[in-house]
């Protein structure tokens, strides 16, 4: 048994000395339209490795990216509506009969605010957005009068903070589902609840 281990891990690493295939090297070819691109970072450049941007345009392109500009912003959202509740409880009521302080963090709030809390949340957020798209379009960044260094820094800025947000999220989640209960939610900041 542990002569097939050793056996099939010595067959693994053969690959390593396989030339790179010619459809990695066109996938790289046809990736680096994009290679230039807001959000591209050092030192992955245009990551890609599946080569699925490779049938897209440029308004493709800009389509995908204003939906991950959009996701990276409710991320960060929902990053502090994870930390904020930790440190600080609004007064009065969030819903009738339901104070901000009887709400538990992260993923026991979906059982405690009733349903229809939700529902009108989900159609107030989506008509709002509905209604901003259609009259004004995807207003990725708002021009503040910078310089072309500055502004250009600031949307890389916003996209690399969007993508940890987005992580950051998941991990919150990950964490609220396999921790016990009464445990804090942000370890490792001990003075958050002294």
């Amino acid at each position: 048994m542990k002569l097939a281990i050793v056996f099939s891990c010595l067959l693994s690493t053969a690959s390593a000395f396989v030339a790179p295939s010619v459809k990695n090297q066109a996938t790289s070819a046809l990736a680096s339209a994009f290679e230039n691109e807001v959000g591209v970072v050092a030192p992955t450049g245009f990551f890609d490795p599946l080569g699925i941007s490779d049938s897209w345009d440029a308004e493709t392109f800009s389509r995908y990216q204003n939906g991950e500009i959009k996701n990276g912003r409710v991320a960060m959202l929902g990053v502090l509506g994870y930390v904020v509740p930790e440190i600080y409880r609004f007064p009065g009521e969030i819903y009738p009969g339901l104070k901000f302080a009887d709400v538990p963090n992260g993923l026991g709030a979906l059982k405690v605010i009733p349903g229809s809390f939700w529902v009108a949340l989900f159609f107030c957020i989506g008509t709002v957005d509905f209604l901003t798209y259609e009259k004004y379009g995807f207003n990725e960044y708002q021009d503040l009068g910078m310089d072309e260094e500055t502004f250009a820094t600031r949307k890389q800025n916003e996209i690399s903070n969007g993508r940890l947000a987005m992580l950051a999220f998941m991990e919150l989640i990950r964490h609220d589902i396999t921790m016990s209960a009464g445990d804090p939610m942000i370890t490792g900041l001990p003075f958050l609840y002294e």
